[in-house]
């Protein structure tokens, strides 16, 4: 539990994240805003600006520094990230209308990957003048990785365990658990998969032999078990009820920040 907390006019960070060549900015309007940061988070060359009001980022402890080329969030947004992020090279965020952005644990994000939840300009039906193109949040599940220059766009739900390959564009898909996705816009490509933070990049023939046969356990295979299955649209509804900040966070830490049920984002 962090208890250092330094205010910021009416906004708030609480713990006391080391900040390497970053910068945290609340807007001279923005209001009533909280960064929560886990003891032992980093967060390197990295910008994060709240411009609105009542939002929230909470960012859970890891070994690796957090990198954001930026993160920006208006009014009554939440983005959390899960334990032991890591982010091999900056990535971007940008979170408008109130929608979210939640990511599990043990993810893995390569360069550039960009997260956004709205289009954002006003796209209209031409005989009924209603929008179209409402804003939504996006869920990305327990180790899940994401490839290089891949977006995540408003209303996609990524199970644990899966792959998005570089360059894919995900725009309001769900992606099942232990699959592969890649293209533009992103298609299915493999089921029955799963992967590890490995890398083959010092391997001489003796490791490159030894990969060729995992011998280890059901680790990363997820399935789908009703007792611990999260529920996505009561989860968020039950947010969004929720108009004081603290009370977000307070949510936050009881319903999502420190658990590991293994198949509670499988899809």
């Amino acid at each position: 539990m962090c208890t250092k907390e330094e205010n910021v006019g009416t906004n708030c960070i609480i713990g006391n994240p080391k900040l390497i060549n970053s910068k945290i900015e609340f807007a001279s309007t923005a209001n009533n805003n909280i960064l929560y940061c886990e003891d032992g988070v980093k967060i390197k060359d990295s910008k994060i600006v709240f411009q609105g009001d009542n939002s929230l980022i909470y960012f859970s402890k890891g070994k690796r520094p957090l990198y954001f080329a930026g993160i920006v969030m208006q009014h009554n947004n939440v983005l959390y990230t899960g334990e032991e992020l890591a982010i091999t090279g900056r990535c971007r965020i940008l979170l408008y209308e109130g929608k979210h952005l939640i990511i599990g644990n043990d993810c893995l994000f390569a360069t550039d990957v960009y997260f956004r939840n709205a289009d954002p300009h006003l796209i209209y039906d031409v005989n009924t003048k209603k929008r179209m193109n409402e804003s939504k949040s996006i869920f990305v599940g327990d180790h899940v990785w994401m490839g290089q220059q891949t977006f995540i766009l408003k209303g996609s739900k990524i199970g644990s365990g899966a792959i998005v390959a570089g360059k894919a564009v995900v725009a309001g898909k769900e992606i099942f658990s232990n699959s592969c996705w890649g293209g533009n816009p992103a298609k299915h490509i493999s089921q029955g998969i799963f992967w590890l933070k490995d890398t083959v990049h010092k391997f001489k023939e003796k490791e490159s032999e030894e990969s060729m046969k995992y011998k280890g356990d059901d680790e990363f295979i997820y399935q789908f078990k009703k007792e611990e299955a999260f529920d996505y649209e009561n989860f968020e509804k039950e947010l969004n009820k929720i108009e004081d900040v603290r009370g977000r966070l307070k949510y936050i830490e009881e319903n999502i920040a420190g658990k590991r049920e293994k198949n509670r984002f499988f899809i």
